[in-house]
């Protein structure tokens, strides 16, 4: 079995292809309705508009959750948050799966409250949060390129 294994991570690495953390499915379906759901009622509120529909699924939520942000925070020190929150990190820029994130409930009304809305954008986020933080979001969204471009 470890055989199986050790040739499976040296045909990778020589053709190139990283192993991105394989997770076992979660079975979380109740936590991505939620979060879905929560990120709906925010982007509400952010864009001042009702909106019946997202531009992103429960499959992009699970991805944005479990895949991307690994189930954690990207608040220093990344724990993983009692109540997770998806939020758009930049008000700028449209809700996108690489524009979202996982914060905690707190971080996340604290980021809507500093940052603004999509009429009057208060402030970037990375004078809220910090550089470590924006270089986290970018480092990330940046292995989900290039794990689409892999898979594309």
């Amino acid at each position: 079995m470890f055989g199986l294994h050790a040739a499976t991570y040296i045909l990778c690495d020589l053709a190139g292809k990283p192993i991105l953390n394989p997770l076992a499915i979660k079975n979380r379906k109740k936590l991505y309705e939620r979060l879905l759901r929560d990120l709906l009622h925010r982007e509400s509120k952010l864009t001042g508009q009702v909106i019946n529909k997202l531009p992103i699924d429960e499959d992009d939520v699970s991805l944005i959750f479990e895949d991307v942000h690994r189930g954690r925070s990207v608040i220093p020190p990344h724990n993983v948050p009692a109540r997770p929150t998806l939020t758009r990190w930049d008000v700028s820029r449209p809700l996108t799966v690489d524009n979202c994130v996982v914060m905690e409930f707190a971080d996340a009304e604290k980021h809507s409250k500093e940052c603004g809305t999509t009429q009057q954008p208060l402030s970037r986020p990375e004078e809220v949060w910090g550089s470590t933080v924006k270089k986290v979001v970018d480092r990330r969204a940046e292995e989900l390129r290039m794990e689409r471009e892999w898979t594309m």
